[in-house]
């Protein structure tokens, strides 16, 4: 439909599921399930989305951007938004992504924040 794969690190979710207890240790072998899949094929991004990633992830930020997305109205947002580039150890190589990590943010200007994570995808810092 929007021409887009999407996977769960952690398939098992509920509304009453938490993440409480959520090691990178204890996800470690889910994030190499998704990586497995991710590498399957060329992909031209590979997004991970939401706060929830950035303890598991955050050893992997090779440059973290923090920026004021642009309103509808042509405003600056007041609140800060932000987004990580990451380079992922797999099978001997890496896998390069991002980290959205304002993406559940209520309300956010998705368009504003999808241009910023566009162009700061290629700029990895390495």
């Amino acid at each position: 439909m929007d021409n887009k794969l999407q996977l769960e690190l952690v398939p098992y979710g509920s509304d009453t599921f938490s993440t409480r207890g959520f090691t990178p240790k204890v996800l470690a072998p889910h994030l190499g399930r998704v990586l497995s899949t991710i590498v399957t094929v060329p992909r031209r991004y590979v997004l991970f989305c939401g706060a929830v990633f950035k303890p598991l992830l955050s050893r992997h930020v090779t440059r973290w951007h923090e920026f004021h997305l642009r309103k509808k109205d042509g405003s600056l947002e007041q609140a800060r938004s932000s987004f990580a580039n990451l380079l992922l150890p797999y099978e001997g190589g890496y896998v390069r992504a991002g980290l959205a990590q304002t993406w559940a943010r209520q309300g956010i200007p998705m368009t504003s924040y999808a241009e910023e994570i566009r162009s700061r995808y290629e700029d990895s810092g390495r």
